[in-house]
C-alpha cells in the first residue's frame, strides 16, 4: 500500500477484502492478526459511522514514531488514544451490548497501529508487540479506574 494511503483507507480495503474474498485467504494473515468475524463488522460500523477517530489514530501513531523508536515517552499519547477510543466506543449506539468495550479497544489498536506502522515506518515485529504491551497495560488503568469506588467515609475536619 501507498504511503499516501490513510490508515482509514488501509482498514477499509483490508477488512472489505477480507470480507469478500472468494477463496478463503485473508489479508489479515499477511499482517499476522486475528480478529473475529464479530469485530470485523463492529469496526467496519466504526468506520462508517466514527471514521474520524482513524484519523486521531493516525495522528497518534505519528507521533508516538516521530523519533524512530516506541518508548516510556510515549505513554502519555498512547493512554490518550486509548482513552479516546474507549470514550467512543462506550457512547457508542451501534455496539453489541455483548461485546466487551476494552476487547474492542484492544482490537481496534493492535489492528491500526500493525498495519500502520508495517506500512508506514520500517519497524520490527518486536516494537510492535511492544506498543502492544503499552496499549494493553492502558486498557489494564482504565478498568481499574472504572472498578474504584470512591470511599463511603466523610473525612471530618480537625479545624
Amino acid at each position: 500500500m501507498s504511503t499516501n494511503t490513510t490508515l482509514y483507507e488501509m482498514i477499509l480495503d483490508l477488512l472489505v477484502v477480507n470480507r469478500n474474498n472468494p477463496d478463503g485467504s485473508s489479508k489479515l494473515d499477511e499482517y499476522q492478526l486475528v480478529v473475529s468475524e464479530e469485530m470485523q463488522k463492529y469496526i467496519i460500523t466504526l468506520i462508517n459511522n466514527h471514521s474520524i477517530i482513524f484519523s486521531d489514530i493516525e495522528s497518534s501513531l505519528k507521533k508516538i514514531v516521530s523519533d524512530g523508536k516506541i518508548d516510556s515517552k510515549d505513554t502519555p499519547e498512547i493512554l490518550l488514544i486509548v482513552g479516546k477510543i474507549y470514550e467512543l466506543i462506550y457512547k457508542s449506539k451501534n455496539i453489541n451490548v455483548k461485546t466487551d468495550y476494552y476487547e474492542i479497544v484492544s482490537t481496534l489498536m493492535l489492528l491500526c497501529s500493525t498495519v500502520y506502522l508495517k506500512n508506514n515506518v520500517f519497524i520490527e515485529r518486536d516494537t510492535i508487540e511492544n506498543l502492544n504491551k503499552i496499549v494493553s497495560a492502558s486498557i489494564e488503568l482504565i478498568k481499574l479506574k472504572s472498578n474504584i469506588k470512591p470511599p463511603k467515609f466523610k473525612i471530618k475536619s480537625f479545624f
